[in-house]
């Protein structure tokens, strides 16, 4: 949910979030947010190296440019543009 919603780690601390938690899934099990981040970073390198994977596998060089920009609201967003050369 946080990586999908592009939430911060520090969403799933108040006490509300825990309140709605218990409401919609009495049994969902509550984990500290050093946890949540240790569990991100490790799906970001999983994929990471599939990505890896498929670019060694066909052989192709691959330029990706990110920016990063941030709203009046605060919120950033960041843009990936890709190019394949073959």
């Amino acid at each position: 949910m946080l990586i999908m919603d592009e939430l911060m780690s520090k969403f799933i601390e108040p006490e509300c979030f825990r309140q709605f938690m218990n409401v919609v899934q009495p049994n969902f099990k509550f984990v500290s947010r050093t946890i949540v981040v240790k569990n991100c970073l490790g799906i970001y390198a999983c994929e990471r190296r599939r990505l890896e994977d498929v670019f060694v596998k066909f052989g192709q060089r691959v330029c990706l440019t990110t920016d990063l920009w941030s709203s009046l609201q605060k919120i950033f967003l960041t843009c990936v543009l890709q190019s394949i050369y073959f």
